[in-house]
């Protein structure tokens, strides 16, 4: 769990960990960078509920999202990995459902829950919800259609394997956005991410935030169409440049969405005439 100076938001996401069935854990809270005083402020109340459950590693300045996950990523040594970001939280089963599943179905390489959009705001330091809705990039598979488009699987709702996690390395510091779409670009390629359909986590979003209460993907969003665009740009050119066939692969590819996409526009075309034609009959016969 990674975090720095939101002292309205740890509180509900440690107790969203505090909170699970399943009681086999622990918790890594990195503060990277944060207020040490306030950070510990707030550590204190949870303390004896944690016992030897809790541990806490301090930056003493920010060193970004994907190195602080890093910094916990190097201790850990239970079975399986998630990032609890400050600012989502768990349904009580969370733990116990997604750690069932990979036990029970050993080829998968890691498991996504879906999830509630919770739309908030921050107001005196206090959480006031505006009104939840469905994730509406939620797939029941993982295919590499939809992995390569966009990064439709929030940390919050995603179990990995440790032991595959070793493989897929660290973070890359190197992004200051979208690093866990990186990541999980790399985990697709260690094997299958299963899914659970049952709404177990929650995707906290304050969309008009642009101070350390807002999430990256609102507060900075021109900062993610920039690092998108140059982060496929970059999967492109090592592609072409480590097998340069891959170059007529990609072009045949881009002729024939581009040849889909004019054959659907001319069915639009052919249908929107067909109901105008419909509807002049049907005024005709009402005159």
């Amino acid at each position: 769990m990674r975090t720095k100076n939101r002292p309205a938001l740890l509180p509900r996401a440690i107790r969203s960990v505090l909170g699970q069935i399943h009681t086999k854990w622990k918790l890594y809270i990195v503060n990277d960078g944060g207020d040490r005083a306030a950070f510990n402020e707030c550590i204190f109340q949870y303390q004896s509920a944690f016992g030897d459950k809790l541990h806490i590693i301090h930056n003493p300045t920010s060193l970004g999202m994907e190195a602080a996950s890093n910094c916990a990523l190097r201790l850990i040594s239970e079975d399986y990995v998630i990032v609890h970001d400050d600012d989502d939280s768990w349904h009580p089963l969370f733990l116990t459902e997604t750690v069932n599943f990979l036990k029970g179905n050993p080829n998968y390489v890691a498991v996504t829950a879906n999830c509630i959009v919770v739309n908030e705001v921050i107001e005196q330091n206090y959480i006031r919800e505006l009104s939840r809705e469905k994730w509406q990039l939620w797939r029941a598979t993982i295919d590499a259609c939809d992995i390569l488009t966009q990064n439709g699987v929030p940390p919050i709702s995603l179990l990995i394997r440790r032991s595959v996690a070793q493989l897929v390395g660290e973070f890359n510091e190197n992004m200051p956005v979208l690093g866990d779409w990186d990541y999980i670009l790399r985990l697709f390629l260690e094997g299958d991410i299963g899914t659970i359909d049952k709404e177990l986590a929650f995707y906290h979003h304050r969309k008009n935030s642009n101070d350390s209460y807002g999430n990256s993907i609102h507060s900075g969003i021109s900062k993610h169409q920039i690092y998108q665009s140059l982060y496929k740009n970059s999967l492109v050119r090592k592609a072409i440049k480590d097998n340069m066939n891959n170059f007529g692969i990609i072009q045949v590819m881009i002729e024939k969405m581009e040849r889909d996409k004019r054959e659907l526009l001319m069915h639009m075309h052919f249908l929107s005439g067909n109901i105008l034609k419909e509807l002049n009959e049907i005024k005709s016969k009402i005159k």
